[in-house]
């Protein structure tokens, strides 16, 4: 019982230090860079945070787990193990304050939101939905182990104006967005990926002939989902900013619009999960996230012994 104690107060403890470091840290950071500066996110939401776990590990915590008696092989899951769980953490539980601590703005019209300081989410009174006149941007990757998987995403905005009498203008101050995203599973090899092309961002035409059937499927497939959209049915907007990852595509969409002024760069994405429950969403996934991860870690811990002070010194 003794030396499981001084495991865990050797090398559990200083993980559950860490943790909280990494939490705080993340936070500070997150404020700093994405909310004072404005910096991309992206994937980058899920990368730092595991490259500041890890390098706390290594830096505090790697020398106390060498103070157990594993296989060196083994070592990089007791490197991992903690490294995804403060990761996971650090992750949602941003989410989560970032949640709680936001305010949902109420406007009356479209027109008053750049008359509002800005903010994250928006409960709109009065608006119409142009859905007749909406715009697309289509993006291309590829997914799967050999990368033999087609991706299709396809970015639609719609505009939001004050009433319906609006559409007789070409005035719009803001975008409804709405994101599909399709699979041709099997479709690409090297060959044809090589003579894949650039997509015609007015008119919306993939130009490689040999794969316009399939594209064609998936694009059919997205609209047919588009067109059975209710567009008004949300609970409040989510508006997005520019270091968001879709964001440059939303703009892309919106750019190819033909019959409004495409100037405002204003998207806002529905939302039918209240703000609570989201909140609520995220702060049982990080503490399901380090619950399950620090269960594991400190069953990893406790099982090995502790080296002898000959082994240590060696």
């Amino acid at each position: 019982m003794d030396k499981i104690k001084t495991k865990i107060k050797l090398v559990f403890v200083p993980y559950l230090i860490i943790s909280l470091s990494t939490l705080i840290g993340w936070t500070f950071l997150h404020w700093l860079f994405f909310v004072d500066f404005n910096i991309y996110q992206g994937v980058i939401m899920i990368i730092v945070p595991s490259v500041l776990s890890l390098t706390l590990i290594l830096i505090w915590l790697y020398k106390r787990i060498k103070l157990l008696s594993i296989k060196s092989e083994r070592i990089v899951w007791y490197l991992l193990v903690p490294c995804l769980t403060m990761g996971g953490l650090s992750l949602f539980g941003q989410q989560y304050f970032d949640l709680t601590n936001s305010k949902l703005t109420h406007i009356s019209s479209i027109s008053q939101i750049d008359k509002e300081e800005p903010t994250k989410f928006y409960l709109l009174k009065n608006f119409y939905l142009d859905k007749k006149h909406f715009s697309i941007k289509k993006q291309f990757g590829r997914s799967g182990r050999q990368g033999q998987n087609l991706e299709m995403y396809i970015y639609i905005t719609i505009p939001i104006l004050n009433s319906v009498k609006d559409t007789l203008g070409s005035n719009c101050i803001g975008w409804y967005g709405v994101t599909y995203n399709e699979t041709a599973y099997g479709f690409l090899d090297d060959h044809n990926l090589n003579e894949l092309r650039e997509i015609d961002n007015n008119k919306n035409v993939y130009d490689y002939d040999e794969n316009a059937n399939e594209i064609n499927k998936l694009v059919k497939k997205s609209m047919m989902k588009f067109n059975n959209l209710d567009i008004n049915h949300f609970l409040y907007l989510n508006r997005i900013s520019k270091t968001e990852s879709d964001y440059d595509n939303y703009v892309l969409a919106i750019k190819n619009n033909a019959k409004y002024d495409t100037k405002s760069d204003v998207v806002l994405l529905p939302v039918n999960e209240s703000l609570t429950e989201r909140a609520n969403d995220n702060l049982m996934a990080a503490l399901a996230i380090f619950g399950v991860g620090s269960l594991l870690f400190l069953i990893m811990v406790i099982s090995p012994k502790l080296k002898s002070e000959d082994e240590i010194l060696k």
